[in-house]
């Protein structure tokens, strides 16, 4: 989805070994899958699939918040 083209060896040197806003949409998938198990709301009635699709999108979001910046940075410099 993010990268059609393949990936560009340069840019793998560049990128973080470890995004840390990965871990926020992992941890945002995790809470909700907590509150669906307890009842408290659910989207699909299976929490795990509750829970994958609030952690995907969360990181799609993320990802194209995160790209948009940069992209911005790269035109403004």
């Amino acid at each position: 989805m993010n990268r059609r083209n393949g990936y560009n060896e340069a840019s793998l040197n560049k990128d973080a070994a470890i995004k840390p806003l990965t871990f926020v949409a992992w941890g945002l998938g995790s809470l909700v899958g907590f509150c669906t198990v307890n009842g408290w709301f659910t989207f699909t009635g299976i929490p795990s699939v509750d829970s994958i699709l609030v952690a995907s999108a969360g990181y799609f979001l993320i990802s194209s918040v995160t790209a948009a910046k940069s992209k911005q940075c790269v035109k403004s410099a």
